[in-house]
This record gives structure tokens, C-alpha cells and sequence, in this order.
């Protein structure tokens, strides 16, 4: 079982899914009908021992990295349909990955392993792009609940 989350929402796409299956199981449709990838946000409910136990993605109860998954949905109906889609706005811990983190992650192979996100690590990111990056970074720290 595969649970998607606010890094892997490509996911979402059928033919992701598709290709994901198809590598993961190489062409075995036992196999294949044993992988499940949960792209709704409902979580994955299953059995451990004798507890029913909910599985969910940590964006799930983190608002700086939460997915609007209906608009996810829409996003996904509209491409399958070949239609126009409305652009997808990553969430503000995708976008200090995407911004910040992926760059860093080249000169800075730590940066992965700072946990958890939260306004410190945040400054002290933007504290370290900021002494080696040329594109220039702003601090818009996230916003908890």
C-alpha cells in the first residue's frame, strides 16, 4: 500500500500510477493486484493484530503541508479529460523544498535530515541559502495552527 502525500502528488495521475505499478511488479498481475495506491486522502485503514489502525500521510495533521485534495481531484478529473485544469499552488513546506531545500540538498547534504520543519529549521535554511545562493530568498515562515 502506497499512501500518497504532499511530495509525491504526481501520483495522482493515473498513468504515474500506471507506471509506478508496472515497475514495482514487473508485468505480474498477482502482483499487481496486491499493490493499492491510496491518492484520495482518506488514509489507508488496516489491521494490526487486533487493532483497526488509520494510516495517514504526516500532511495529513500538519497545516504548513496539507493538500487540498479536492482541488487535487479537480485538477486530476480536468487533465484525464483533456481539458483546462486550474494550476496547482504547492503547499508552503513543497514550496521551501522546491525553493530552497533541493538546492541546498547539493552543497548541504544534512539538510534532509533536520527535523522537525518547523520555524527554526525554517530560519536556519534560509539563513544558510542566503550565504551561498544568488537567486535571492525571502523568510515567509510557515504558518501553524
Amino acid at each position: 500500500m502506497i499512501n500518497i502525500g504532499n511530495h509525491d502528488l504526481e501520483l495522482a495521475l493515473p498513468w504515474v500510477r500506471e507506471h509506478l505499478g508496472n515497475s514495482l511488479t514487473n508485468g505480474d498481475d498477482l502482483a499487481r493486484a496486491h499493490l493499492r495506491v491510496e491518492t484520495d486522502g482518506f488514509g489507508i485503514l488496516c489491521k494490526v493484530g487486533k487493532a483497526t489502525v488509520l494510516c495517514v500521510h504526516g500532511n495529513d495533521v500538519d497545516p504548513w503541508n496539507s493538500v487540498d485534495q479536492g482541488k487535487l481531484s479537480r485538477i486530476v478529473r480536468d487533465l484525464v479529460r483533456g481539458g483546462k485544469f486550474e494550476p496547482w499552488t504547492p503547499n508552503g513546506g513543497s514550496k521551501l523544498v522546491i525553493d530552497v531545500i533541493n538546492e541546498l540538498k547539493q552543497n548541504f547534504h544534512f539538510v534532509d535530515l533536520l527535523k522537525p520543519e518547523g520555524v527554526a529549521v525554517f530560519d536556519f535554511l534560509v539563513s544558510l541559502a542566503r550565504s551561498w545562493r544568488t537567486k535571492p530568498v525571502t523568510r515567509q515562515p510557515p504558518r501553524f495552527s
